[in-house]
């Protein structure tokens, strides 16, 4: 049995008996870990109980005894080494980003290793009094689109997704079935949307950009609307469960 030590977000937290508490994590190395905390609850008062440590919307390091046998780690501590307070300051507020990360986990099973969407969610927060100035249309639309990226899900977006030549700038049509863009050269599939090469673009930038600069992108609401929903589509077609909205 090994001592490993883990940056990690929590996903959830649960009371085990009577003073214990079994947390969930989504850690560094971009696996989801959970770990039994014993005595948590007994030890309340203190500063660095995991109870007082086991906070959402922060980068906690924890270190844990790993066994690769066991479903469940035992704990030796957790603590906080980078808060995100200004998402916890209200219910709805919690609400939002908790949807961040319910959907960016829903690619990650058993046994998979994504630390880019670890990545991609501490980027989120830290930047998160930024994006709340920005069209959520096109915050929501970027975050799938990275996830799917990292989780090796990514659409066609820099070449037709059926020929895979180079895009046209007429006809352009995006197909969740077809994996992406397709050319005006190449029939569409029925699930098609119309694009315009502004939209083909915005998919670029937004995969090529981190998130406080997506304000940048000059797109009217219908067109950022266009953008989300297209994503979701793809998300839809190939994950196989909605994205939490």
């Amino acid at each position: 049995m090994a001592i490993k030590k883990q940056k990690g977000i929590l996903l959830f937290k649960t009371r085990f008996r009577t003073s214990s508490l079994i947390a969930k994590f989504l850690t560094e190395s971009g696996e989801t870990v959970s770990v039994l905390f014993k005595g948590a609850l007994a030890s309340t008062g203190r500063r660095d109980s995991p109870a007082a440590n086991l906070v959402p919307f922060a980068v906690l390091e924890i270190i844990y005894y790993e066994k690769e046998t066991r479903e469940v780690q035992t704990g030796k501590s957790v603590a906080i080494v980078e808060d995100f307070p200004q998402i916890r300051k209200d219910y709805e507020t919690q609400v939002v980003a908790a949807k961040f990360v319910k959907t960016a986990i829903i690619p990650v099973k058993e046994g998979d290793r994504y630390p880019e969407i670890y990545d991609t969610i501490v980027a989120l927060f830290r930047q998160w009094d930024d994006i709340t100035r920005i069209n959520q249309d096109l915050i929501w639309a970027g975050f799938l689109l990275s996830i799917l990226n990292f989780s090796g899900f990514a659409p066609a977006i820099h070449h037709c997704a059926v020929c895979q030549g180079q895009l046209t700038e007429t006809g352009l049509k995006f197909s969740p079935s077809a994996g992406g863009i397709v050319c005006g050269n190449c029939p569409a599939p029925e699930d098609s949307i119309n694009i315009t090469p502004k939209i083909k673009d915005a998919l670029v930038f937004l995969l090529s950009n981190p998130f406080r600069r997506y304000g940048k992108l000059n797109l009217s609401a219908k067109e950022s609307r266009l953008v989300r929903e297209i994503m979701e589509k793809f998300w839809n077609y190939h994950i196989g469960k909605p994205p939490h909205k």
